[in-house]
């Protein structure tokens, strides 16, 4: 195991086992990654404790300075976009046809999806921003790069948002959207009552005017963007394309986890077990055999450890160990600093986010804070006055919808979750990007 200092603290995401396992195990091997680089490269090195992972910083670092000159090459590119597409489907499919060894290949065989487009986002983003900055004024360069860090290609949610405006047949538009507001497996099935509902909320005209404005906008930029680059306008494709597929990925992998859920509860029926056990169990024991006492110990308490590119499945004292180790101290903190995604200024009662089930928390004027947010919390992100998460640049999910929305954001504070609790008043200052109790 490494030194403390040699982790870094990445994202909180609350995986379950069966598939967090086989993230650790995909991220591993260099066969999977050898068609996106010109070097061997790996993660070797990890930790994932309380939903939270932990890589080598040194591993993410040599990731980023190969993918980086690498994908900025437009050939490149269009070879990882092809990739990318082949695996996706082939995950999609052993999903649905719950072909259980078919979606555990494919599931590995996708995670340099989640390692090499993290590794690319910060490099690409800071390269057209140091370009900008050259060519343009400050304030006008800070608009431009606003709108490019705007997909112009929709995702998931916001295709979902589009055709649920346009559809002639809702029942057909929620079959095919049904997995949603599943995210970790969960079984959170899309309804048409809720369709129903959303679309009474929805001004129709509005929403397709201020869609169609904002897609003029993001093109817009594009063109001024590339034009203003000459050779270097590659890199606008390529910050458009990982602005796209960092969420693209997760929407994916939540999607096939939700196809594959009639398959887990057979295999869980077949074997006496409840749904929340099947998710505690690993690839080989749900091709296997599975030990209900070792399962009830992981329900309790678990952590994976990924040292020199073999992976542990801890429980009990040996996961406690792990916990104190990657502990870090918080404490008199009342003012945190991070980036600004979004401009404005508020005050508001905090909430602070981290599964589905706090979802109701959250209040009309409530500032949302939470790890990171994901298409499934737009209905709580449209209450929300401000929001404030610990992960993120300026190309994650919370800073486009934040734009968006218009909403005050800062994002990347990396302790707000652990700094603030629910209740506590704070002063979200998007301006300067400051976030305090009061």
């Amino acid at each position: 195991m490494l030194k403390r200092e040699e982790y870094i603290r990445t994202v909180n995401r609350p995986w379950p086992i069966f598939l967090s396992s086989s993230f650790i195990i995909g991220m591993a091997e260099e066969k999977h990654y050898a068609p996106f680089l010109s070097e061997n490269y790996a993660i070797k090195e990890g930790i994932q404790s309380d939903n939270v992972w932990y890589y080598s910083i040194e591993e993410l670092e040599k990731g980023s300075k190969l993918v980086f000159p690498h994908w900025k090459i437009p050939e490149n590119l269009e070879k990882v976009k092809h990739i990318f597409l082949e695996r996706e489907q082939a995950l999609l499919d052993a999903a649905t046809k719950g072909d259980v060894t078919a979606y555990f290949d494919a599931l590995e065989a996708y995670m340099p999806s989640i390692i090499l487009v993290f590794c690319a986002d910060k490099p690409v983003a800071d390269a057209v921003r140091a370009l900008l900055m050259e060519k343009l004024p400050k304030n006008e360069a800070e608009q431009l790069i606003d709108l490019l860090s705007i997909p112009e290609k929709d995702n998931y949610y916001k295709q979902e948002e589009y055709d649920l405006i346009t559809t002639n047949d809702l029942n057909a538009h929620v079959k095919k959207y049904e997995g949603i507001y599943s995210r970790y497996a969960e079984k959170t099935p899309y309804t048409v009552e809720e369709a129903k509902e959303r679309l009474s909320k929805i001004n129709k005209e509005q929403f397709l005017s201020d869609w169609q404005e904002q897609k003029k906008k993001v093109r817009d930029a594009i063109a001024k963007a590339k034009d203003l680059f000459g050779k270097d306008a590659p890199l606008i494709d390529f910050m458009q394309f990982i602005i796209h597929y960092r969420t693209h990925r997760t929407d994916v992998i939540n999607i096939s986890a939700f196809n594959l859920i009639p398959t887990l509860e057979r295999i869980a029926k077949e074997r006496n077990l409840t749904y929340q056990q099947i998710l505690h169990c690993t690839r080989e024991e749900i091709e296997g055999e599975s030990s209900l006492d070792v399962i009830e110990e992981r329900l309790k308490d678990y952590a994976i450890a990924l040292e020199k590119g073999k992976p542990r499945l801890l429980t009990g004292a040996e996961s406690q160990k792990i916990r104190e180790y990657m502990k870090e101290e918080i404490t008199g903190v009342t003012e945190i600093k991070g980036t600004i995604a979004s401009k404005g200024k508020i005050q508001g009662t905090a909430k602070v986010i981290l599964v589905t089930a706090d979802f109701p928390k959250i209040n009309p004027g409530d500032i949302l804070i939470t790890s990171m947010t994901t298409p499934n919390m737009m209905t709580i992100m449209k209450k929300a006055a401000a929001f404030v998460t610990d992960e993120g640049g300026i190309t994650c999910h919370a800073a486009i919808i934040s734009r968006e929305m218009k909403t005050p954001c800062i994002i990347g504070t990396k302790t707000a979750t652990r700094v603030f609790k629910d209740g506590d008043m704070v002063e979200v200052d998007a301006e300067k990007g400051i976030v305090k109790k009061l």
